[in-house]
């Protein structure tokens, strides 16, 4: 399996260490994400070696088999991360139609007085013209 770094990004940390577990990263648990995605993609771009798997300690509790389970926390994340990017943008849209509203708001508010100020001046003059 070739892993993107995009598509790792997108993986939730817990899954990033099974990956990582999976194509041979050492400690991957002490590791911060994006320490944990360089290391992957060095293994797999062959600029580092992969460590041997340790036999050493408890066992996974969900080892990963096949390249079938990475291929769904990967998807399985990006879908995720495309919920959050679709709210985000629906967000952005009610702050901008809030914003386009404020301002037409602003400017009938203004009309209105420059409106208010003509009338009141032609009274005026239409007054001063009685006297």
């Amino acid at each position: 399996m070739v892993y993107t770094m995009s598509a790792l990004y997108a993986t939730n940390i817990h899954n990033l260490r099974i990956i990582a577990r999976k194509v041979g990263v050492s400690r991957p648990t002490t590791l911060p994400k994006n320490e944990l995605i360089d290391e992957i993609l060095n293994i797999q771009n062959g600029l580092k070696s992969p460590i041997p798997v340790s036999k050493r300690g408890r066992p996974l509790k969900h080892p990963v088999d096949s390249e079938n389970d990475t291929d769904f926390f990967i998807s399985r994340s990006l879908t995720d991360n495309s919920k959050v990017i679709k709210t985000q943008v629906l967000e952005q849209q009610s702050i901008e139609k809030r914003a386009k509203q404020e301002l037409l708001d602003a400017i009938l508010k203004r009309l209105n007085e420059d409106l208010l100020f003509t009338i009141l001046r032609v009274i005026d003059e239409e007054v001063s013209k009685l006297m």
